[in-house]
């Protein structure tokens, strides 16, 4: 009985093992955001970039806005580019703002644009949504 509870210990070990591998493939890759191919849907996410152009106010402290510049700087990489790979981007971010980065908030503002893409904003509570 012993010896039929090890070999599934084992098993079960192995399976956890061959799960974590597959994560840490997945995580080696950067998300990348990519922009629907309904015009409909573009056309929504490009009226969404307005409105976020419209909340940045020049003279109130970026810091205090970081989570509109950082979904106004995803949506115009994905429009400009048709995805985004949201690592590089980070990157790029970081290096302009220094120590203001906020990774959490970038964070956010990905998964915000990402459900806009996927779903038009079925998953994504509070905000104006698209329109």
């Amino acid at each position: 009985m012993k010896e039929g509870g090890e070999m599934k210990e084992e098993r079960i070990v192995g399976d956890l093992v061959n799960d974590l591998k597959g994560i840490a493939r997945r995580l080696e890759k950067s998300p990348v955001i990519v922009l629907p191919e309904n015009e409909t849907h573009k056309t929504q996410l490009r009226r969404k970039l307005e409105e976020y152009k419209g909340r940045v106010k020049p003279f109130r402290a970026p810091e205090l806005q970081m989570d509109t510049i950082y979904k106004m700087t995803v949506l115009e990489r994905l429009l400009r580019d048709g995805q985004v790979n949201t690592w590089e981007l980070s990157r790029e971010i970081a290096k302009t703002y220094g120590s203001d980065f906020d990774g959490h908030a970038f964070n956010n503002a990905c998964g915000v644009i990402e459900d806009y893409c996927e779903t038009g904003g079925q998953n994504t509570n509070g905000g104006t949504g698209l329109q």
